[in-house]
C-alpha cells in the first residue's frame, strides 16, 4: 500500500492519497510483535513534495528504523510508558504492530503502532 503523509507542523501530520481506516491496522488474527532496540530520535522520511523537515522518535532495530505511531500518528514530543519515560539512546523494547511504508521517492520506511515500550533488561 502506497500511502503519503502531509505534516501541518512537527507534531501533527495528515495522511493524503490512502485508506486511513488501513493504517496502523491490522487485521484481527494478526499478533503483535516486539522488537529491542535503540530509542531515537531522527528526522522523518520525505513524505511530501517538496519534502518537509521534521522530527519523529522511532526505535532502531534490525538495522532499521521504526517510526513510533500512536493512533497511527507520528509522535514528536517524548512521552511516558507507564510510569517509565525513555531518553534518547536508552535500550529499550517495544511490543506493537508493524508496517512497512514508502516515501516520495519510493523508498521504503518502517512504522509500529505500539502497544507497550518499556527499558530492555
Amino acid at each position: 500500500m502506497k500511502c503519503r503523509w502531509i505534516f501541518i507542523s512537527l507534531g501533527w501530520a495528515l495522511m493524503a492519497g490512502c485508506n486511513s481506516s488501513t493504517i496502523g491496522q491490522t487485521p484481527e488474527n494478526d499478533e503483535p510483535s516486539t522488537i529491542t532496540g535503540r530509542y531515537v530520535y531522527i528526522g522523518n522520511p520525505c513524505t511530501t513534495k517538496p519534502c518537509l523537515p521534521g522530527m519523529a522518535y522511532a526505535v532502531q532495530a534490525n538495522d532499521k528504523f521504526y517510526y513510533i505511531t500512536i493512533n497511527n500518528q507520528w509522535f514528536s514530543e517524548n512521552r511516558s510508558w507507564g510510569e517509565y519515560t525513555p531518553e534518547v539512546n536508552d535500550l529499550v523494547t517495544v511490543t506493537g504492530y508493524f508496517n512497512e511504508m514508502k516515501d516520495v521517492f519510493d523508498k521504503p520506511f518502517y512504522t509500529m503502532e505500539v502497544v507497550s515500550l518499556q527499558a530492555s533488561k
